[in-house]
Order: C-alpha cells, then sequence, then structure tokens
C-alpha cells in the first residue's frame, strides 16, 4: 500500500505538505496545481487514508453509488470523486459506509448524512430525501426534487472545447457520446451541450456522432465504427465524452495507424 513518503517522492515535495493535502487542509500556501498535482499521484498510487479510532469518530457518513457493475468500478470521473469525498471525510475524522441502490438499506440512526454519486433517477433521489437525513447528490440535477446538488457546467466546458478545436482549424468535429442503460432519466448533459452547439452554429451532422456506454471498450468500438463508416471522410477532430471513452478511442486510432497529435 503506497505511504505519504511514496507520494512525496513522486511529487517533488515534503511529506508534511501531502499530508496536509491529504487532509484537505485549506491553510496550507501551496497553488492548486500543486494540491490538485499530489491528489493526482495519491489517486494513481491507490492511497487510502486509515479509518479513524472510534473514540476519535464524529459520526459515519453514507456514501450511495448508482450501480456496482463493472463499467461504475472502472469508470476513472467517479472513481476520482468517490476517493475524493471518502479522502476528505476520513481526513475530517468521520468513518465511511458504502452502499449501493438496491441493497438493504443501513441503520438510519447511524448515519450523520448522505453523500450520493449520481445520476440517479428522480425516484431513488427521492427515496434518499425521505430519510430525512442531510442529503448532497453529486453529478446530477436534483434541485427540482429540492434536494442540495453539486454539478459540473458541461455546458460551459464543453462549448469551451469546440470553440478551442475551431479556432486551432478543426473545420468538422465528431463525436463519440456516452449513453447507459444504467444512466438516470436525465440526458447527458455533454450530449446536449453538443448537439446544441452544433445546431447554433450550422454544423450538426448526426452521421459523425457515435455512442458507447461510458466503457473503454465502447471508446474503441465507437471510433472503430467511426473509422469504418466515415473511411476517408473523418472528421478533422473527435470531441469524446469521458476520459474513459478517450483511452479506448486513441488506441483504436492507434490501432488504424492515424496519427494523433499531442496537444
Amino acid at each position: 500500500m503506497a505511504t505519504i513518503k511514496d507520494i512525496a517522492d513522486a511529487a517533488g515535495v515534503s511529506q508534511s505538505t501531502v499530508s496536509r493535502v491529504l487532509r484537505f487542509d485549506n491553510t496550507l500556501s501551496v497553488s492548486s496545481e500543486t494540491r490538485n498535482h499530489i491528489l493526482t499521484i495519491a489517486q494513481s498510487l491507490n492511497y487510502t487514508t486509515t479509518e479513524p479510532k472510534p473514540e476519535q469518530r464524529k459520526g459515519s457518513i453514507l456514501i450511495v453509488n448508482r450501480h456496482s457493475d463493472l463499467l461504475s468500478l472502472t469508470d476513472l470521473y467517479f472513481q476520482s470523486i468517490r476517493w475524493g469525498a471518502e479522502t476528505a471525510l476520513k481526513g475530517a475524522r468521520y468513518s465511511i459506509i458504502s452502499h449501493t441502490i438496491g441493497e438493504v438499506f443501513p441503520q438510519a440512526s447511524k448515519i450523520a448524512g448522505i453523500i450520493a454519486i449520481g445520476p440517479f433517477h428522480s425516484s431513488e433521489v427521492l427515496q434518499l430525501k425521505s430519510l430525512d437525513i442531510p442529503l448532497v447528490v453529486i453529478n446530477a440535477d436534483t434541485l427540482p426534487q429540492q434536494v442540495n446538488c453539486v454539478v459540473s457546467d458541461y455546458e460551459q466546458a464543453v462549448q469551451q472545447i469546440l470553440v478551442y478545436l475551431s479556432s486551432d482549424g478543426a473545420q468538422t468535429v465528431g463525436f463519440i457520446a456516452g449513453s447507459s442503460t444504467h444512466e438516470s432519466d436525465q440526458t447527458d448533459p455533454r450530449t446536449k451541450a453538443y448537439n446544441q452547439y452544433m445546431n447554433e452554429h450550422g454544423l450538426y451532422n448526426e452521421a459523425l456522432i457515435f455512442t458507447g456506454d461510458f466503457s473503454i471498450e465502447s471508446g474503441y468500438d465507437s471510433m472503430h465504427a467511426a473509422l469504418h463508416s466515415l473511411t476517408t471522410s473523418l472528421p478533422t477532430a473527435f470531441f469524446v465524452a469521458s476520459d474513459t471513452m478517450a483511452i479506448g478511442a486513441i488506441k483504436a486510432l492507434h490501432d488504424a495507424h492515424v496519427v494523433v497529435p499531442i496537444k
């Protein structure tokens, strides 16, 4: 198991700095780049903080996952969210209880709060809300259910990516979209943002859109399908919905001997 010294050596900082960053000590005077660098290394080394001793615990926080299949466990985005949440909570002396939708719910009297890492169906959000325990949902807009949430500004991020590609000379931009039978009743916001931008600029072309399930394999298969479908009419660039899918998409391009420039 990785230690604070291992992380410090890899990051080129002191063990004290690593320790304070992993405790999310906001009084530490380091740049956001250094903090992110340390957290990225810690995650890559599978570093885990120790559970607080029983006499030191402030309480237990329930971390709720949407599903427990292989895709959920290997998705880099949700992995990083779970890791960050658990690290911060342990540093604040909370113990962690993991729960997956559909399992028997643990005894509510032992739970101080719930962090639900989405996306979720509306009915599932309302079920969690009915427990009357402090609740926040991550990566899903649950304000219509009057539940606190933390969501990424996908619309702005996707727009910035597409504007950058256009300014960099991309005349056409294909899209490897993400969808899943496990998803919530909300359309993936990256797909909505891509479609909106392309329609507004008169660039929408359904033939350039390929959809997978957010896995590495589906990223590979989607790009493989694009290569065979578009042949000599490949777009200048592809926007891929997630890092996990991008790994597979780049592998497919490499296997087809298509050069992927490093930017």
